[in-house]
């Protein structure tokens, strides 16, 4: 029995198809970048032609407008207890004041941090003890030049106010409003 013959034409499309083959294995070992759907985009390090310098690794993560620039550190002196004092006023008068819902969160809410802004969400005016503030606030301590302690006194006791701020050009914003201490009636008061 002998083999089937093959034809040249075969042979040389198997050759053409072998060449490429090796070309793309070959290909695949090479550094050119090729992005993989969604990944960052981020090219391997490229050799410096400079002689003796590092590689710079290049990324892309989308945001090419996005600038961030870091507030300067703050500091705690006397202007900066000024200001707690006077973040910490106003804040307590907004809280208090006497608004319908939406009125009274459009006011509050711009003095709260984040996070306290999810915590106060739902509070209802009504429900807050007191309606003036009564005297000047007094600020307590100051743990870091980014943190404050305030009292503020008012006509149903004095609310502590934890403030806190990003950095030296930054608000004070209100973290917690630390409610007046409620007395418990005494044994003569309920009989």
């Amino acid at each position: 029995m002998t083999a089937p013959a093959v034809s040249v034409s075969a042979r040389r499309l198997t050759l053409v198809l072998g060449a490429a083959g090796l070309a793309l294995v070959l290909a695949g070992c090479s550094s050119s970048f090729i992005p993989v759907a969604g990944a960052p985009s981020v090219p391997p390090r490229e050799a410096s032609s400079v002689a003796g310098s590092t590689p710079v690794e290049r990324a892309h993560v989308g945001h090419d407008d996005l600038v961030v620039t870091p507030e300067p550190v703050p500091t705690w002196d006397e202007a900066a207890t000024v200001a707690a004092g006077r973040s910490a006023e106003e804040a307590v008068a907004a809280f208090l004041a006497e608004a319908d819902d939406a009125a009274w969160w459009s006011a509050v809410s711009p003095l709260l941090s984040l996070s306290a802004q999810q915590a106060y969400v739902g509070t209802d005016p009504t429900e807050v003890p007191g309606r003036t503030v009564a005297g000047a606030p007094v600020v307590l301590d100051a743990g870091s030049a980014y943190l404050a302690r305030v009292c503020v006194p008012t006509d149903a006791g004095d609310y502590e106010v934890l403030l806190s701020r990003t950095g030296a050009g930054a608000p004070w914003l209100v973290e917690r409003f630390g409610l007046p201490a409620v007395a418990a009636p005494t044994p003569e008061a309920v009989s």
